[in-house]
């Protein structure tokens, strides 16, 4: 099994955009910008941090641009030959969140751990209870460290 990749816990490195183009209900195309925070030292926001904060030198971005745009390449090949489940397990390892306690907001609020992601994209959480309930985009809302 592949090492689970944890974000930082004292700030956002960064943010993916993602804006999905529909002919009828057809998926046409995407568009996906991918934003990061290499250099930066100082933030106005208190939620933001920086490669270089958190590692305490600079980043080269051109060499990490080069990284970056392999990796894509990488999974982009595995979808286009239909490898599913390997990107699968790659998307619920980097998953923020994954098995951890954390609060979520529906018409309340609960603690859960996200314990699935399906092929239909829902949300799968697991109540302390052992409940577990499946969610659909914004149905249920992260109480994220912030809130």
């Amino acid at each position: 099994m592949a090492k689970r990749h944890h974000p930082p816990e004292n700030g956002k490195l960064g943010g993916i955009l993602i804006e999905n183009i529909l002919v009828g209900q057809k998926l046409s195309y995407s568009v996906i910008g991918i934003g990061l925070n290499l250099n930066q030292r100082k933030f106005e926001s208190k939620t933001a941090t920086s490669l270089a904060l958190l590692t305490g030198q600079g980043t080269d971005s051109a060499l990490l641009l080069e990284q970056l745009v392999k990796r894509i390449e990488q999974h982009y090949l595995k979808l286009k030959k239909q490898v599913f489940a390997d990107i699968q397990e790659h998307y619920k390892l980097a998953l923020y969140g994954m098995e951890t306690w954390r609060r979520y907001e529906t018409e309340e609020v609960f603690e859960a751990r996200m314990v699935d992601v399906l092929p239909s994209g829902h949300l799968v959480l697991e109540k302390r209870s052992g409940e577990r309930n499946q969610y659909a985009f914004k149905e249920v809302k992260f109480l994220d460290l912030y809130t």
